[in-house]
């Protein structure tokens, strides 16, 4: 299965989205690493793009434009 990462550059961070999912992506030496952040009310909504203005991330999808302030948004993903 072929699927297409998209990335976002957010400052000095980068993040990667693909289908609903958000990763953040980071290097550690010659280690590359993503976690998945909470995607709490986007799932089954295919993000287009990712966003920051001012303090509020916005993330557009097919289904319309969603936000989370920046100090939340870096929120880990838990486990199902």
């Amino acid at each position: 299965t072929w699927f297409f990462m998209r990335s976002a550059n957010i400052g000095s961070e980068t993040f990667n989205y693909v289908h609903d999912i958000i990763l953040e992506m980071s290097f550690a030496g010659n280690t590359l690493s993503w976690r998945s952040l909470d995607n709490t009310g986007l799932e089954r909504s295919r993000i287009t793009s990712v966003n920051k203005c001012g303090d509020k991330v916005f993330a557009t999808t097919l289904d319309g434009v969603f936000y989370k302030h920046w100090s939340n948004f870096k929120t880990l993903r838990r486990s199902p």
